[in-house]
């Protein structure tokens, strides 16, 4: 055989290709050896079903898709009653802020809707002072994050707040916490919600000071600028109503 003879049967057998169920066979016989796929063999024979396919059963099974929807909607009611005494930092901490921003949502008046963020106000002086008093160092500083959010919160709605009993009495509750937690080592952000107290305060003091007063209402007064002094806002904004006859003595 000439070397151009072998050229030509070398062309031949490349042009050659096998049938495409044989090269099919030879690469199934070719893995099928391999020892990983030896080892997940029996697996896949146990659990021939795909993660695929169940989606897709579940997606095409709308009482399947409703009973899921419940076990979720329950899971998370689940989590927001359980969330009442989180603190700042747990994990259901945001489940307790859902809910009291649903509360909050339906709080149309204004005089009420500053009244909530006292009381939201409040409630963070608490989550700190039982913080603090725990040690709970991980979650110290969200605490006072929070409580500088709502003082923030508070601030604002203060400007449209009812000179009444109520408010006067969360603002006391709120001097008296912040008094506890400075106690306890902890220093927060209140200079903007003092500013809005005194704010609040003096345009009281400023409208009685313009009107005629009593001799005692007079010398009511004079305490007032005394209490602001003093930085006893709650006490001073207590005798504004009393000068108002809001309240009695």
């Amino acid at each position: 055989m000439t070397e151009q003879d072998l050229i030509y049967k070398i062309q031949e057998l490349k042009s050659i290709k096998p049938r495409e169920d044989w090269a099919l066979s030879v690469k199934r016989r070719i893995f099928s050896d391999h020892p990983y796929v030896q080892s997940v063999q029996p697996h896949i024979a146990k659990n021939p079903i795909s993660i695929a396919a169940v989606l897709r059963y579940w997606a095409f099974q709308p009482r399947m898709a409703y009973v899921s929807l419940l076990i979720i909607a329950g899971i998370f009611v689940s989590a927001l009653g359980s969330a009442g005494n989180a603190l700042p930092g747990d994990f259901l901490y945001p489940f307790k802020k859902i809910t009291e921003s649903g509360q909050v949502m339906f709080v149309l008046d204004n005089k009420e809707y500053s009244k909530t963020q006292l009381t939201l106000l409040n409630k963070r002086l608490d989550e700190l002072t039982e913080v603090a008093k725990q040690n709970k160092v991980r979650n110290l500083a969200p605490a006072i994050n929070e409580v500088e959010k709502s003082i923030a919160q508070a601030a604002k709605g203060l400007k449209s707040a009812s000179p009444d009993q109520s408010v006067v009495s969360e603002v006391k509750k709120i001097e008296d916490k912040t008094t506890t937690i400075k106690s306890l080592g902890v220093e927060i952000g209140e200079l903007e919600w003092d500013a809005a107290l005194i704010q609040k305060i003096k345009d009281q003091v400023d409208l009685l000071s313009a009107e005629k007063l009593t001799a005692e209402q007079s010398a009511i007064l004079e305490e007032v600028k005394q209490d602001i002094e003093k930085e006893e806002y709650a006490k001073a904004w207590e005798k504004v109503l009393i000068i108002n006859g809001i309240i009695t003595k």
